[in-house]
């Protein structure tokens, strides 16, 4: 992750943070990372939609919006 991160509070039901913690603990991944990938995900599903809906290459815009939002590695 780059050093240019902001810190944000997110409020979860309990069974919703309960599942994350559970997840979190499968796949070794911290509970912030998880939230980090859903938002990417979200990010593009809405990016795949708008490309979509005006006629654009929707894979060429998908694989634009996780090249930017990939944490670097």
């Amino acid at each position: 992750m780059s050093a240019a991160v902001r810190a944000n509070t997110v409020r979860l039901p309990e069974d919703m943070w309960k599942a994350l913690e559970a997840e979190s603990r499968r796949t070794g991944q911290s509970t912030s990372e998880l939230v980090r990938q859903a938002v990417t995900l979200h990010l593009a599903f809405s990016a795949a939609q708008r490309a979509a809906e005006q006629g654009e290459d929707v894979g060429a815009v998908l694989g634009e919006i996780m090249r930017r939002l990939a944490p670097s590695r």
